[in-house]
């Protein structure tokens, strides 16, 4: 059982870092090809995003001050459009998943 500090202590987790992981139990594409599937690269890569996003909402809502109803309408949509983002996507910090996802889609 994983213990909770532990989890907090653990890296980012990364589409290629949980395909090694799975590696043990099935071969390599078949894991990424899963994780794929299932929208754990697109989600991998919003978290990147939302977390960007964040920071930059705070200088912005500090310098808009008086203007804060039309920067929340902006915030609102930045995250829509994260969220609705295409499937066929990777982490930017994620190199190796980047290429796999790049090898696959020029095949197809």
């Amino acid at each position: 059982m994983t213990l909770r500090h532990e989890v907090e202590q653990h890296r980012q987790n990364k589409p290629s870092r949980l395909a090694r992981e799975m590696s043990a139990y099935m071969p390599y594409d078949l894991a990424m090809e899963m994780l794929l599937r299932h929208g754990v690269f697109k989600w991998f890569a919003a978290r990147r995003d939302l977390l960007r996003l964040k920071d930059s909402w705070r200088l912005e809502l500090h310098a808009a001050r008086g203007v804060r109803c039309n920067t929340l309408v902006h915030c609102r949509e930045a995250v829509r459009k994260i969220c609705k983002s295409p499937r066929l996507r990777a982490p930017d910090h994620d190199a190796e998943a980047r290429r796999w996802l790049e090898r696959r889609t020029r095949c197809a």
